[in-house]
């Protein structure tokens, strides 16, 4: 299965109710008051994790790519998918999700509009389709997760126990989410009844169970494998499916400052938010024939940052870097398409390859 990249806006979208939560939320609930300004109470240095041994990079191997011919543009708000089949489904103004064919006609619309009820949206982080041809849809402040049938029927509403940031199937009773706001565990594995199975992720980073905050990122699957990418952190982390256990945690490119948590209290609650001098490291992380696509931030990073797209490509096997790709728009790379996300506007291009 394919999945979809964030867009620019829609991944500072998130990011930014992500660290909502904690401001006003609290880590830890004790009341309300009328004060809700942030008092600072300390600064936490974070602790890095010990990696794989691997072969240090001095600097990105390109290989170039050209965008050749332009395929459709449609108009959109939120995030973007692309399944397997070239089908393309993106979450639209009126809350509903719109599927295009691959050349860019209508074919459907799922479900009916904003709200917390059956077919019904607030958030709705993240979509999958399965081999089956249905559309998971897991939106991150309902805690629900939502089933289509391939002609767009209502299938089934699944409630968790935690509110799903990013999802994927595993099989026709069994998939597994990773929470908006994990702590002891990054994922968990539910049956289609909204029974949990199990958890795991667990004591992957130093101070996991104290500043969950780190722990906001991406992931993918490929066969018996998971693969997460932090969204603060340089790094890939690698899980066995089937025992939860990690395989492998290795670095990616971009060695960034590591970033400071700031706790301090909000009225009553207690609370956390990093300083304001973070930069993220990665944007998504995807995997393709047996290789891990990572979308960097480099490109925000840089003093005039441009609209251009920098995808890192490291092997599944050992997470070793392999090559990188600079796209001179904003978007993702999907086997020969690179769909470019503006403003409002997705655009399809068919790209080339280009021989060293």
């Amino acid at each position: 299965m394919e999945r979809a990249w964030l867009t620019q806006r829609s991944w500072f979208a998130l990011f930014s109710l992500f660290l909502c939560f904690y401001i006003v939320v609290g880590f830890f609930r004790k009341g309300h008051k009328n004060n809700t300004e942030w008092q600072s109470k300390e600064s936490v240095d974070v602790v890095l994790p010990e990696t794989n041994k691997t072969k240090s990079i001095n600097a990105r191997i390109w290989k170039k790519v050209e965008l050749i011919e332009k395929i459709f543009s449609v108009g959109y708000w939120g995030s973007v998918y692309v399944d397997e089949n070239g089908y393309i489904y993106t979450w639209d103004y009126d809350y509903r999700i719109k599927k295009f064919s691959g050349s860019g006609q209508l074919v459907m619309k799922f479900g009916s509009g904003r709200g917390k009820g059956q077919a019904e949206f607030v958030t709705p982080n993240d979509m999958v389709v399965d081999q089956e041809g249905n559309l998971w849809v897991a939106d991150g402040s309902t805690g629900l997760v939502t089933v289509f049938r391939k002609e767009g029927s209502l299938a089934g509403t699944i409630r968790l126990q935690t509110m799903p940031f990013r999802i994927r199937v595993l099989s026709q009773d069994l998939f597994v989410v990773k929470k908006v706001f994990p702590s002891d565990y990054l994922f968990q594995v539910y049956k289609t009844d909204g029974t949990m199975l199990r958890q795991f992720g667990h004591s992957v980073f130093p101070q996991q169970s104290t500043l969950p905050i780190l722990l906001s990122g991406t992931f993918d699957i490929d066969g018996r494998l998971l693969f997460f990418a932090p969204f603060y952190f340089g790094y890939i982390v690698c899980f066995d499916l089937a025992t939860g256990e990690k395989k492998y945690l290795v670095e990616s490119l971009d060695k960034i400052p590591m970033p400071k948590v700031e706790t301090g209290e909000v009225g009553d609650d207690q609370a956390m938010r990093f300083s304001k001098d973070t930069q993220p490291a990665t944007l998504d992380l995807r995997v393709e024939q047996d290789r891990i696509l990572i979308k960097s931030a480099v490109t925000l990073r840089e003093p005039t940052p441009k609209p251009t797209t920098v995808i890192d490509v490291f092997s599944t096997a050992e997470g070793r870097y392999l090559f990188s790709y600079r796209i001179p728009a904003w978007g993702f790379l999907k086997g020969m398409f690179f769909y470019q996300t503006g403003d409002t506007l997705l655009t399809k291009w068919k790209v080339q390859f280009l021989q060293e």
